[in-house]
């Protein structure tokens, strides 16, 4: 046997229907007026028992009998607001309040819906339900609960409508923030509790962590968030090495949802910041670009500071990235072997000791050529002079365009409108 369970004030005043649904088994509440109980068919019912500042018994009529001085139905809803808190901590749940009110008569089974996002625009649906009965000019409230999944401004719609009226609408918005100190020490257990056999990666993961974290609490969140994404790249460099797949990605997943809580912008960070290579030799480096605070847009890159006698090209001139996924680059430095001048090098020395040496041997190459008379003579000595000349110009010398030995800083730069980040590498060169 189906009944209705419709919700009755017994403080004597005219009497408000509050809201019904279909109970099952139920027994007589003491000191209630029941009437004639009949076997009703099932029908949709609205479930939020308790949603309302009331402390009354209940009483149970078959359904579709109205209670004594109970007004006609057949109004329509008038109007709807919705309030939560303006500021709300990533995956903590958040009371959203809506307030409605009918007008002419009482309005029944009213719909009311909620989403994250405009539903137009493919906003997520949060909730759906069912009010059975507002009395005119009255205010009704109705609440739900919103535990965001991402950082930053969600915007959330209450819709109310009843078989007589249109749509009404209500929006507020709320700052869903994340603390990076939360985070990173989330981070840092979640390592700990991770299977990584690999004890070398366990200790650079963990040491990367404790320095973000220690940025974060220092207040540098720029240098923390760069440093997460050193973190990232290892793990993603490691995956199936020492940490499985799964594990990696748990772990890289985690770590997104940091910067997408972060200020809104990017950060570059290098996993492989040195390399040393002989003269005539090519280094490598992997950088990323790491979106933070759903940060979308094209980002350019440049390398500056290359030493002489080497080219820096990068992988991409431009990311593009889509405000939760890194974007890797590659740069590659090349070197300039050293090679002997000797015997190639035309003309005289550059400068200093050398310069006056070559011009002091063409003075006495000229005053013998004039004391020779024979001109066989003057032949063989020319040409010993010019050989002795090319000797020692280009004896011990090295092409000038190779790469000296040496160590050196090259920067990388990520830009976006006015926005610039830096990183350097390092280019060692035996």
């Amino acid at each position: 046997m189906v009944f209705w369970v419709v919700a009755w004030m017994q403080d004597g005043s005219s009497g408000k229907l509050i809201e019904e649904m279909p109970g099952h088994g139920l027994t007589a509440i003491p000191g209630s007026n029941l009437t004639q109980i009949t076997q009703v068919a099932t029908e949709e019912y609205s479930n939020n028992v308790g949603m309302y500042p009331l402390n009354q018994y209940f009483q149970i009529l078959p359904a579709g009998v109205p209670p004594p001085g109970a007004p006609q139905i057949g109004g329509s809803l008038k109007s709807i607001t919705v309030s939560l808190n303006p500021q709300i901590s990533l995956g903590k749940g958040s009371k959203i309040e809506a307030t409605m009110q009918a007008t002419g008569a009482p309005a029944q089974s009213v719909n009311v819906v909620y989403y994250d996002g405009d539903p137009s625009k493919n906003g997520t649906l949060l909730e759906v339900q069912k009010m059975a009965y507002l009395n005119p000019d009255m205010d009704y409230y109705h609440r739900a609960f919103f535990s965001p999944k991402t950082c930053g401004t969600h915007t959330i719609y209450a819709r109310a409508w009843t078989v007589n009226s249109s749509i009404t609408q209500a929006t507020a918005t709320t700052n869903v923030t994340l603390d990076p100190v939360d985070s990173a020490q989330a981070l840092i257990n979640s390592t700990e509790r991770a299977n990584i056999t690999d004890a070398t990666l366990r200790s650079t993961l963990l040491s990367l962590l404790n320095s973000a974290l220690q940025s974060f609490q220092q207040g540098q969140t720029q240098i923390g968030e760069t440093t997460l994404g050193s973190y990232v790249q290892e793990l993603a460099a490691a995956s199936g090495k020492g940490v499985s797949a799964d594990n990696a990605n748990r772990l890289i997943g985690q770590s997104g949802v940091a910067f997408g809580c972060g200020p809104k912008g990017f950060s570059l960070s290098a996993l492989s910041s040195s390399a040393e290579v002989s003269a005539g030799s090519t280094a490598s480096y992997v950088l990323a670009v790491t979106p933070s605070g759903g940060f979308k847009g094209a980002v350019s890159l440049a390398c500056d500071g290359a030493p002489r006698g080497t080219t820096c090209s990068i992988s991409s001139q431009s990311v593009t990235l889509d405000g939760t996924t890194q974007s890797p680059v590659t740069i590659t430095i090349t070197t300039t072997g050293r090679t002997s001048a000797a015997g190639l090098v035309v003309g005289p020395p550059p400068s200093g000791r050398g310069r006056i040496l070559w011009s002091l041997m063409l003075l006495l190459t000229a005053i013998a050529i004039a004391l020779l008379q024979r001109e066989r003579r003057r032949q063989i000595v020319l040409g010993c002079v010019i050989l002795l000349m090319l000797f020692t110009s280009g004896c011990g010398s090295s092409n000038n365009r190779s790469t000296p030995v040496g160590t050196y800083n090259v920067t990388v730069s990520a830009m976006s409108g006015n926005t610039v980040q830096n990183a350097t590498i390092k280019l060692i060169v035996r």
